[in-house]
Protein backbone atom coordinates (compact mmCIF):
# COMPACT_ATOMS: atom_id res chain seq x y z
CA UNK A 1 0.00 0.00 0.00
CA UNK A 2 2.81 2.34 0.82
CA UNK A 3 4.35 1.66 -2.62
CA UNK A 4 1.11 2.71 -4.30
CA UNK A 5 1.02 5.81 -2.11
CA UNK A 6 4.57 6.80 -3.10
CA UNK A 7 3.85 6.26 -6.78
CA UNK A 8 0.73 8.39 -6.59
CA UNK A 9 2.57 11.06 -4.62
CA UNK A 10 5.46 11.08 -7.14
CA UNK A 11 2.99 11.36 -10.04
CA UNK A 12 1.18 14.20 -8.28
CA UNK A 13 4.42 16.09 -7.64
CA UNK A 14 5.50 15.57 -11.26
CA UNK A 15 2.17 16.87 -12.55
CA UNK A 16 2.26 19.92 -10.32
CA UNK A 17 5.86 20.68 -11.32
CA UNK A 18 5.19 20.45 -15.09
CA UNK A 19 3.50 23.86 -15.43
CA UNK A 20 6.75 25.43 -14.16
CA UNK A 21 8.54 24.28 -17.37
CA UNK A 22 6.52 26.67 -19.54
CA UNK A 23 7.47 29.86 -17.70
CA UNK A 24 11.14 28.81 -17.88
CA UNK A 25 10.80 28.28 -21.63
CA UNK A 26 9.17 31.66 -22.03
CA UNK A 27 11.95 33.28 -20.04
CA UNK A 28 14.54 31.73 -22.36
CA UNK A 29 12.59 32.77 -25.44
CA UNK A 30 12.16 36.26 -24.03
CA UNK A 31 15.94 36.53 -24.02
CA UNK A 32 16.82 34.62 -27.21
CA UNK A 33 14.20 36.06 -29.59
CA UNK A 34 14.98 39.76 -29.02
CA UNK A 35 18.69 38.97 -29.24
CA UNK A 36 18.15 37.18 -32.55
CA UNK A 37 16.05 40.07 -33.86
CA UNK A 38 18.79 42.50 -32.80
CA UNK A 39 21.52 40.50 -34.56
CA UNK A 40 19.46 40.18 -37.76
CA UNK A 41 18.50 43.87 -37.74
CA UNK A 42 22.04 45.11 -37.23
CA UNK A 43 23.44 42.73 -39.85
CA UNK A 44 20.78 43.73 -42.38
CA UNK A 45 21.06 47.49 -41.84
CA UNK A 46 24.82 47.91 -41.39
CA UNK A 47 25.58 45.15 -43.92
CA UNK A 48 29.39 45.59 -44.06
CA UNK A 49 29.82 43.37 -47.14
CA UNK A 50 26.87 44.88 -49.05
CA UNK A 51 25.08 41.55 -49.32
CA UNK A 52 21.49 42.66 -48.89
CA UNK A 53 21.07 46.36 -49.76
CA UNK A 54 17.82 46.49 -47.78
CA UNK A 55 18.37 50.13 -46.82
CA UNK A 56 19.41 51.40 -50.27
CA UNK A 57 17.39 52.40 -53.31
CA UNK A 58 20.13 50.89 -55.47
CA UNK A 59 22.78 48.26 -54.85
CA UNK A 60 26.31 49.25 -53.90
CA UNK A 61 27.54 48.00 -57.28
CA UNK A 62 24.86 49.93 -59.17
CA UNK A 63 25.93 53.15 -57.49
CA UNK A 64 29.58 52.63 -58.40
CA UNK A 65 28.67 51.88 -62.03
CA UNK A 66 26.42 54.93 -62.25
CA UNK A 67 29.22 57.28 -61.17
CA UNK A 68 31.77 55.63 -63.45
CA UNK A 69 29.40 56.09 -66.37
CA UNK A 70 29.18 59.77 -65.45
CA UNK A 71 32.96 60.03 -65.75
CA UNK A 72 33.89 60.14 -62.07
CA UNK A 73 36.38 58.07 -60.09
CA UNK A 74 35.45 56.03 -57.00
CA UNK A 75 37.68 56.04 -53.93
CA UNK A 76 37.46 53.65 -50.99
CA UNK A 77 34.89 51.21 -52.36
CA UNK A 78 35.20 47.93 -50.48
CA UNK A 79 33.58 44.52 -50.05
CA UNK A 80 31.65 44.61 -53.29
CA UNK A 81 31.18 42.28 -56.24
CA UNK A 82 33.23 43.74 -59.06
CA UNK A 83 31.56 41.44 -61.59
CA UNK A 84 28.13 42.88 -60.80
CA UNK A 85 29.58 46.37 -61.05
CA UNK A 86 30.72 45.58 -64.60
CA UNK A 87 27.29 44.22 -65.45
CA UNK A 88 25.57 47.40 -64.29
CA UNK A 89 28.14 49.49 -66.13
CA UNK A 90 27.46 47.83 -69.48
CA UNK A 91 23.70 48.03 -68.88
CA UNK A 92 24.03 51.81 -68.57
CA UNK A 93 26.04 52.38 -71.75
CA UNK A 94 24.50 54.23 -74.68
CA UNK A 95 27.38 53.92 -77.18
CA UNK A 96 29.80 51.16 -78.07
CA UNK A 97 33.37 51.52 -76.80
CA UNK A 98 36.36 51.37 -79.07
CA UNK A 99 38.30 49.00 -76.80
CA UNK A 100 37.47 46.80 -73.84
CA UNK A 101 40.03 45.00 -71.71
CA UNK A 102 39.25 41.54 -70.34
CA UNK A 103 41.35 39.71 -67.80
CA UNK A 104 42.26 39.33 -64.15
CA UNK A 105 43.68 41.75 -61.59
CA UNK A 106 46.96 41.56 -63.54
CA UNK A 107 45.27 43.66 -66.22
CA UNK A 108 43.85 46.31 -63.91
CA UNK A 109 46.76 48.73 -64.28
CA UNK A 110 46.09 49.13 -68.01
CA UNK A 111 44.86 52.71 -68.47
CA UNK A 112 42.84 54.23 -71.27
CA UNK A 113 45.71 56.73 -71.73
CA UNK A 114 47.62 53.99 -73.54
CA UNK A 115 45.09 54.05 -76.40
CA UNK A 116 45.14 57.71 -77.42
CA UNK A 117 41.71 59.25 -77.84
CA UNK A 118 39.85 55.94 -78.05
CA UNK A 119 36.96 55.15 -75.70
CA UNK A 120 38.30 52.36 -73.46
CA UNK A 121 37.00 50.46 -70.44
CA UNK A 122 38.93 47.98 -68.32
CA UNK A 123 36.84 44.99 -67.26
CA UNK A 124 39.57 43.18 -65.34
CA UNK A 125 38.21 41.28 -62.33
CA UNK A 126 39.78 39.65 -59.30
CA UNK A 127 40.70 36.01 -59.98
CA UNK A 128 39.37 36.40 -63.51
CA UNK A 129 39.01 33.34 -65.74
CA UNK A 130 37.72 32.51 -69.22
CA UNK A 131 34.10 32.32 -68.06
CA UNK A 132 34.37 35.90 -66.81
CA UNK A 133 35.72 37.12 -70.13
CA UNK A 134 33.01 35.31 -72.09
CA UNK A 135 30.20 36.55 -69.82
CA UNK A 136 31.36 40.18 -69.85
CA UNK A 137 31.72 40.18 -73.62
CA UNK A 138 28.21 38.72 -73.85
CA UNK A 139 26.89 41.74 -71.91
CA UNK A 140 28.02 43.92 -74.82
CA UNK A 141 26.67 41.54 -77.43
CA UNK A 142 23.26 41.47 -75.73
CA UNK A 143 23.19 45.30 -75.70
CA UNK A 144 24.25 45.31 -79.37
CA UNK A 145 27.27 47.37 -78.37
CA UNK A 146 30.09 45.02 -79.34
CA UNK A 147 33.42 46.88 -79.16
CA UNK A 148 35.77 47.38 -82.07
CA UNK A 149 38.71 45.83 -80.21
CA UNK A 150 38.93 43.33 -77.36
CA UNK A 151 42.27 43.21 -75.55
CA UNK A 152 42.44 39.86 -73.83
CA UNK A 153 45.03 39.78 -71.05
CA UNK A 154 45.96 36.11 -70.86
CA UNK A 155 47.27 34.58 -67.64
CA UNK A 156 48.93 31.16 -67.89
CA UNK A 157 46.48 29.62 -65.40
CA UNK A 158 43.52 30.35 -67.68
CA UNK A 159 44.39 27.03 -69.30
CA UNK A 160 44.43 25.09 -66.02
CA UNK A 161 41.00 23.77 -65.03
CA UNK A 162 42.07 23.25 -61.42
CA UNK A 163 42.72 26.98 -61.06
CA UNK A 164 39.14 27.98 -61.92
CA UNK A 165 37.11 29.70 -59.20
CA UNK A 166 33.36 30.10 -58.72
CA UNK A 167 33.42 33.91 -58.51
CA UNK A 168 32.39 34.14 -62.18
CA UNK A 169 29.00 32.65 -61.27
CA UNK A 170 27.80 36.15 -60.39
CA UNK A 171 27.57 36.42 -64.20
CA UNK A 172 26.38 32.87 -64.76
CA UNK A 173 23.19 33.79 -66.62
CA UNK A 174 25.22 35.88 -69.07
CA UNK A 175 27.73 33.08 -69.53
CA UNK A 176 24.91 30.63 -70.24
CA UNK A 177 23.48 33.02 -72.85
CA UNK A 178 26.89 33.09 -74.52
CA UNK A 179 27.25 29.32 -74.22
CA UNK A 180 24.01 28.74 -76.10
CA UNK A 181 24.97 31.22 -78.80
CA UNK A 182 28.54 29.96 -79.21
CA UNK A 183 27.76 26.26 -78.84
CA UNK A 184 29.71 25.94 -75.60
CA UNK A 185 29.18 23.38 -72.90
CA UNK A 186 26.85 24.62 -70.18
CA UNK A 187 28.48 25.32 -66.82
CA UNK A 188 25.30 25.40 -64.77
CA UNK A 189 25.87 23.92 -61.34
CA UNK A 190 22.83 22.21 -59.74
CA UNK A 191 23.73 23.75 -56.42
CA UNK A 192 24.43 27.25 -57.71
CA UNK A 193 21.00 28.62 -56.72
CA UNK A 194 21.39 27.29 -53.19
CA UNK A 195 24.91 28.66 -53.01
CA UNK A 196 23.57 32.10 -53.93
CA UNK A 197 21.02 31.92 -51.14
CA UNK A 198 23.64 31.11 -48.53
CA UNK A 199 24.35 34.80 -48.11
CA UNK A 200 21.16 35.06 -46.06
CA UNK A 201 22.77 32.91 -43.39
CA UNK A 202 24.91 35.97 -42.66
CA UNK A 203 21.81 37.60 -41.16
CA UNK A 204 22.18 35.31 -38.14
CA UNK A 205 25.96 35.03 -38.25
CA UNK A 206 27.77 36.07 -35.03
CA UNK A 207 30.91 36.78 -37.09
CA UNK A 208 29.00 39.08 -39.45
CA UNK A 209 27.39 40.73 -36.40
CA UNK A 210 30.88 41.40 -35.04
CA UNK A 211 31.88 43.01 -38.35
CA UNK A 212 28.70 45.08 -38.28
CA UNK A 213 29.33 46.30 -34.73
CA UNK A 214 32.93 47.18 -35.61
CA UNK A 215 31.78 49.19 -38.61
CA UNK A 216 29.02 50.82 -36.59
CA UNK A 217 31.58 51.83 -33.98
CA UNK A 218 33.86 53.37 -36.59
CA UNK A 219 30.93 55.26 -38.05
CA UNK A 220 29.76 56.67 -34.71
CA UNK A 221 33.09 57.31 -32.98
CA UNK A 222 35.45 58.01 -35.87
CA UNK A 223 32.93 59.18 -38.49
CA UNK A 224 34.27 56.55 -40.88
CA UNK A 225 31.86 54.77 -43.20
CA UNK A 226 32.14 51.99 -45.75
CA UNK A 227 30.63 54.26 -48.37
CA UNK A 228 32.80 55.21 -51.32
CA UNK A 229 33.86 58.71 -52.27
CA UNK A 230 32.96 60.11 -55.67
CA UNK A 231 35.98 62.08 -56.83
CA UNK A 232 38.04 63.38 -59.71
CA UNK A 233 41.37 62.69 -57.98
CA UNK A 234 43.48 59.85 -59.31
CA UNK A 235 45.58 58.97 -56.25
CA UNK A 236 44.79 58.74 -52.55
CA UNK A 237 45.26 56.83 -49.34
CA UNK A 238 42.56 54.38 -50.43
CA UNK A 239 42.17 52.35 -53.59
CA UNK A 240 40.60 54.26 -56.48
CA UNK A 241 38.58 52.83 -59.34
CA UNK A 242 39.12 55.20 -62.26
CA UNK A 243 36.37 56.11 -64.70
CA UNK A 244 38.03 53.88 -67.31
CA UNK A 245 37.60 50.85 -65.00
CA UNK A 246 41.28 50.52 -64.10
CA UNK A 247 42.53 50.52 -60.51
CA UNK A 248 44.95 52.75 -58.64
CA UNK A 249 46.22 50.96 -55.55
CA UNK A 250 46.15 52.59 -52.14
CA UNK A 251 49.12 54.54 -50.82
CA UNK A 252 50.46 51.65 -48.75
CA UNK A 253 50.80 49.46 -51.86
CA UNK A 254 51.95 52.20 -54.24
CA UNK A 255 54.68 53.36 -51.87
CA UNK A 256 56.06 49.95 -50.91
CA UNK A 257 59.80 49.88 -50.43
CA UNK A 258 61.98 47.85 -52.77
CA UNK A 259 62.57 45.42 -49.88
CA UNK A 260 58.83 44.94 -49.31
CA UNK A 261 58.19 44.33 -53.00
CA UNK A 262 61.03 41.83 -53.16
CA UNK A 263 59.73 40.02 -50.07
CA UNK A 264 56.29 39.75 -51.68
CA UNK A 265 57.89 38.46 -54.88
CA UNK A 266 59.86 35.83 -52.97
CA UNK A 267 56.60 34.58 -51.48
CA UNK A 268 54.90 34.48 -54.88
CA UNK A 269 57.87 32.62 -56.35
CA UNK A 270 57.15 29.68 -54.07
CA UNK A 271 53.82 29.03 -55.79
CA UNK A 272 53.31 27.12 -59.03
CA UNK A 273 50.12 28.62 -60.46
CA UNK A 274 49.74 26.21 -63.38
CA UNK A 275 49.68 22.46 -62.94
CA UNK A 276 49.06 21.58 -66.59
CA UNK A 277 47.49 22.90 -69.78
CA UNK A 278 43.98 21.50 -70.06
CA UNK A 279 42.65 20.59 -73.51
CA UNK A 280 39.09 21.50 -72.52
CA UNK A 281 40.18 24.99 -71.46
CA UNK A 282 42.10 25.39 -74.70
CA UNK A 283 38.99 24.44 -76.65
CA UNK A 284 36.94 26.98 -74.67
CA UNK A 285 39.40 29.74 -75.57
CA UNK A 286 39.41 28.79 -79.25
CA UNK A 287 35.61 28.82 -79.38
CA UNK A 288 35.56 32.27 -77.76
CA UNK A 289 38.12 33.58 -80.24
CA UNK A 290 36.15 32.21 -83.17
CA UNK A 291 32.93 33.81 -81.92
CA UNK A 292 34.57 37.23 -81.49
CA UNK A 293 36.08 37.14 -84.95
CA UNK A 294 32.71 36.09 -86.38
CA UNK A 295 31.26 39.22 -84.75
CA UNK A 296 33.86 41.33 -86.57
CA UNK A 297 35.81 42.13 -83.39
CA UNK A 298 39.55 42.72 -83.61
CA UNK A 299 41.39 40.72 -80.96
CA UNK A 300 44.65 41.54 -79.21
CA UNK A 301 46.45 39.12 -76.88
CA UNK A 302 48.48 40.63 -74.06
CA UNK A 303 50.85 38.76 -71.73
CA UNK A 304 51.64 40.67 -68.53
CA UNK A 305 55.11 39.86 -67.13
CA UNK A 306 55.99 38.48 -63.72
CA UNK A 307 58.48 40.04 -61.33
CA UNK A 308 62.06 39.15 -62.38
CA UNK A 309 62.67 37.24 -59.15
CA UNK A 310 59.54 35.14 -59.68
CA UNK A 311 60.33 34.33 -63.30
CA UNK A 312 63.99 33.56 -62.58
CA UNK A 313 63.04 31.28 -59.68
CA UNK A 314 60.62 29.35 -61.85
CA UNK A 315 63.18 29.02 -64.63
CA UNK A 316 65.88 27.81 -62.22
CA UNK A 317 63.50 25.18 -60.88
CA UNK A 318 62.78 24.04 -64.45
CA UNK A 319 59.13 24.98 -63.94
CA UNK A 320 58.18 25.08 -67.61
CA UNK A 321 54.38 25.23 -67.56
CA UNK A 322 54.25 29.05 -67.67
CA UNK A 323 56.65 29.00 -70.62
CA UNK A 324 54.48 26.32 -72.27
CA UNK A 325 51.39 28.52 -71.81
CA UNK A 326 53.14 31.44 -73.52
CA UNK A 327 54.19 29.20 -76.42
CA UNK A 328 50.59 28.03 -76.79
CA UNK A 329 49.24 31.61 -76.83
CA UNK A 330 51.86 32.64 -79.38
CA UNK A 331 50.94 29.73 -81.66
CA UNK A 332 47.25 30.51 -81.26
CA UNK A 333 47.84 34.16 -82.14
CA UNK A 334 49.74 33.10 -85.24
CA UNK A 335 47.09 30.62 -86.37
CA UNK A 336 44.20 33.07 -85.90
CA UNK A 337 46.06 36.19 -87.10
CA UNK A 338 45.84 37.92 -83.73
CA UNK A 339 48.29 40.58 -82.56
CA UNK A 340 50.19 39.50 -79.44
CA UNK A 341 52.09 41.89 -77.20
CA UNK A 342 54.04 41.36 -73.98
CA UNK A 343 55.71 38.36 -72.40
CA UNK A 344 55.72 36.56 -69.06
CA UNK A 345 59.48 37.06 -69.04
CA UNK A 346 60.06 40.64 -67.79
CA UNK A 347 63.41 40.81 -69.58
CA UNK A 348 61.60 40.48 -72.91
CA UNK A 349 59.65 43.69 -72.26
CA UNK A 350 62.35 45.59 -70.34
CA UNK A 351 60.47 45.67 -67.01
CA UNK A 352 62.73 45.76 -63.96
CA UNK A 353 62.06 45.04 -60.30
CA UNK A 354 61.04 48.65 -59.61
CA UNK A 355 58.11 48.26 -62.02
CA UNK A 356 56.15 45.75 -59.92
CA UNK A 357 53.90 45.94 -56.87
CA UNK A 358 54.64 42.32 -55.93
CA UNK A 359 55.51 39.12 -57.72
CA UNK A 360 52.46 39.04 -59.96
CA UNK A 361 51.25 42.60 -60.61
CA UNK A 362 53.23 44.94 -62.87
CA UNK A 363 52.96 48.69 -62.46
CA UNK A 364 51.37 50.98 -65.00
CA UNK A 365 54.76 52.05 -66.40
CA UNK A 366 55.63 48.47 -67.34
CA UNK A 367 52.28 47.88 -69.04
CA UNK A 368 52.53 51.19 -70.90
CA UNK A 369 55.79 49.98 -72.46
CA UNK A 370 53.97 46.92 -73.75
CA UNK A 371 51.04 48.92 -75.09
CA UNK A 372 53.48 51.17 -76.92
CA UNK A 373 54.59 48.19 -79.00
CA UNK A 374 50.96 47.71 -80.11
CA UNK A 375 50.75 51.31 -81.23
CA UNK A 376 53.95 50.87 -83.22
CA UNK A 377 52.57 47.93 -85.21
Amino acid sequence: MSGVYHRLRYRSLRQTARPMVIPKLFRKLAFVVPLGVLVMSVNAIVDPAHLFNFARHETYEEGIARWLLAGFNIEGASNYNDRLMHKYYVAGLIRRPDVIILGSSRALQIRSTGFGDKVVFNHGVTNGNLEDAIAIYELYHTQQLTPTVVLLNLDPWLLDHSHSTTAWQALQSDYETAARRMGLKSSVSPGSWFADQQKYLELISPAYFQQSITMLGRTILLHQTNDYIVTTTTQGDQMIRLADGSLVYNGAVRLRSDEAVRAAAQSDALTHPVAYLDAERQSLLVTFITALQADGVELVFMLSPFHPLVYETWEAADYTTVRDAQSYYEALAHDYHIALIGSYNPADVDCGEAEFYDGLHPREACLQKILATLNQN
